[in-house]
């Protein structure tokens, strides 16, 4: 709730829309992630240095994926601030706006990465002392780490730091089963089924947003049963309110858009926004430019497979669900191949809207983890 997770974006990635953070490396794929990639595919390999307050143990092996998960379901267990200048800027020359790999001035990067003697951890880049503020992006897809993190297995739940279950699973609430068809059997995953929609904060607290009063649609007696309308209304909603953000001397004075309460959606995290605007080859270092608010909305899976079955859309010849509300009825089986039998399920894509911080409550700003807007800014000071 509110962690940070190992998804990136690139800082010509725009915000109040849906955005991809995750890429199959081939296959068809479609809506907001446009065909296949190569190299990066949007998740961080971000180490564990070992934090009692998440009951986190020290793991510095980066190529360890179980980290991906860990990151997924319970979110990163150490601070990370943007990459700054000597005044505390984040417009820094050569390096903001810049495609891959940049140039960095000397001494800025301070890479998340660690080694370990003894089980404590010890920094690998951290001369002169100053907080961390570079990651490093992954080449490989990392399927099982992605299922095990944010679904994990129902015949043998694995149990994260602090007892916490895989990030979308929920028993609570608003829930679909999502199943999965291995052979003969069938497994469900009971998952987190809540609209962003149901967040948006009562049609009289945003007097303060001119025409965003009945009928606009923000407005919540625009959202019914029927997922297509409440879609197509949610996106208009964010479109909209992205434009008056935009349309603002002074952003900070914007209205909220959401309610306190988004905070408590499984849903709901922050993710890094990059310096670069490029991925760049293999396996490289990213700077932080700033942390942007996420909402995870889509996940498809084979998308690069074939098959039939109920669920083909939105990727050709794959599964894909949208998770909210019901699109799907619960009891339909998700499968791989075109055998009766199936095969299991290969986690390649996802999707998230990127909302402006602006729509954010004060509640959530109070804890944002950049320095973009929040009123605290934390250094780590040895």
């Amino acid at each position: 709730k509110g962690d940070v997770l190992p998804f990136g974006l690139l800082n010509n990635t725009a915000t109040g829309v849906e955005q991809c953070i995750l890429q199959p490396p081939s296959g068809l794929a479609s809506g907001a992630c446009e065909g296949g990639t190569a190299g990066n595919f949007g998740t961080m390999q971000m180490p564990a240095w070992g934090n009692p307050d998440k009951g986190t143990t020290v793991n510095c092996n980066r190529s360890d994926v179980d980290n991906i998960a860990q990151n997924i379901a319970i979110g990163q267990d150490h601070i990370l601030l943007p990459m700054t200048d000597s005044n505390g800027s984040t417009d820094i020359a050569g390096v903001t706006g810049t495609a891959h790999p940049g140039t960095i001035p000397e001494g800025l990067a301070k890479k998340d990465s660690c080694t370990s003697s003894s089980g404590e951890s010890e920094p690998t880049d951290l001369d002169p002392v100053s907080p961390l503020n570079t990651v490093e992006t992954t080449t490989g897809a990392s399927t099982g780490a992605l299922k095990k993190g944010l679904f994990g297995d129902p015949t043998n739940d694995p149990v994260f730091p602090g007892g916490l279950l895989p990030r979308l699973r929920s028993n609570s609430g608003d829930t679909i089963d999502l199943l999965e068809k291995d052979g003969s059997s069938s497994i469900t995953y009971e998952v987190d089924n809540t609209a962003l929609w149901s967040y948006l904060r009562d049609p009289g607290e945003l007097g303060g947003i001119d025409g965003f009063g009945v009928g606009h649609y923000c407005h919540s007696g625009k959202y019914g049963t029927d997922f297509q309308t409440n879609r197509d209304n949610l996106v208009g909603c964010l479109e909209q309110y992205q434009d008056y953000v935009d349309g603002l001397s002074d952003p900070s004075t914007a209205v909220a858009l959401f309610a306190d309460s988004i905070v408590d959606s499984k849903r709901f995290g922050w993710t890094p926004r990059f310096h670069y605007t490029s991925w760049g080859s293999g396996t490289t270092w990213q700077p932080i430019h700033s942390y942007e608010v996420l909402y995870l909305d889509g996940i498809w899976f084979n998308c690069n497979g074939s098959g039939s079955g109920p669920n083909t859309e939105p990727c050709d010849n794959a599964k894909g669900i949208r998770f909210y509300p019901q699109e799907y009825s619960n009891g339909e089986v998700l499968k791989s191949g075109a055998s009766p039998t199936g095969g299991p399920l290969r986690l390649d894509q996802m999707t998230a809207f990127v909302l402006p911080i602006e729509a954010m409550p004060q509640a959530v700003i109070d804890t944002y983890p950049g320095t973009k807007r929040g009123p605290f800014r934390i250094q780590l000071i040895r």
